[in-house]
């Protein structure tokens, strides 16, 4: 019972980790989905911004899933950049890794649009052995997030992480 609790608050802890940092494998509008508003995605993909976007944050997923710190960093603008540098970025991985598992597979789900800024949204599908059953695999979904807005044409990362 007290190794099911510390799971839990581990997992809490987590949770809060990724939901403050960032961090893949498919991007695909081969099928019509809609998006909130009832817009299709081969919609949301015409928009040059929202296609830039999107890129960015795929990027960035798959600089988390391969380790790859310097791809990752390009994706953000300087200011975050300085924040959140190489080691940043080892630390927030290997704490994701601990916790998630490790990234087998992402998708791009839609966009929520708003007067400002627009938030994209992917399923990140993780894998994970057992901390209490070794011969255990266990596999989680959860969301990643990139929040962005238009700067001269240019489109930036306001802000990004796990929900």
């Amino acid at each position: 019972m007290q190794k099911r609790l510390l799971l839990f608050l581990e997992a809490a802890v987590v949770s809060v980790v990724l939901s403050l940092t960032a961090g893949c494998s498919s991007f695909s509008a081969s099928h019509e989905q809609t998006s909130d508003k009832g817009v299709a995605l081969s919609d949301i993909l015409k928009d040059p911004e929202n296609l830039q976007a999107i890129q960015k944050g795929s990027r960035m997923l798959k600089a988390c899933q391969t380790g790859d710190a310097d791809e990752f960093l390009d994706c953000l603008p300087a200011d975050i950049r300085e924040k959140f540098g190489t080691a940043e970025f080892t630390r927030t991985r290997n704490a994701i890794q601990e916790t998630m598992g490790t990234i087998t597979s992402y998708e791009y789900l839609t966009m929520l649009d708003s007067p400002l800024f627009k938030t994209h949204l992917w399923k990140v599908h993780f894998k994970r052995e057992g901390t209490l059953e070794k011969d255990k695999v266990f596999t989680q979904d959860t969301l990643f997030r990139i929040v962005t807005g238009n700067l001269d044409g240019k489109t930036y990362i306001v802000t990004f992480g796990f929900l």
